[in-house]
């Protein structure tokens, strides 16, 4: 389970480190990485969690890709 969690924080450490470098999406930087380091997208899908999910989750919306949620007003 530790070795799972470690490389989980490794891998949206570096999506995060690669949105903010090239201004990508975090739609296009998981692609991009997976692409890379011939990871799977599926395998990446299991490694997102957090803030990081939350930011892929808005783009999509974003992008009409999927429906929109209902949030809270702030």
């Amino acid at each position: 389970m530790g070795i799972k969690m470690n490389n989980s924080m490794v891998f949206m450490e570096n999506i995060e480190n690669l949105v903010q470098q090239t201004k990508m999406t975090y739609i296009d930087a998981v692609m991009h990485y997976c692409e890379e380091n011939k990871l799977e997208p599926e395998t990446a899908g299991k490694m997102i969690g957090g803030k990081l999910k939350q930011n892929i989750q808005d783009e999509a919306e974003d992008l009409h890709l999927i429906e929109r949620t209902s949030k809270l007003p702030l």
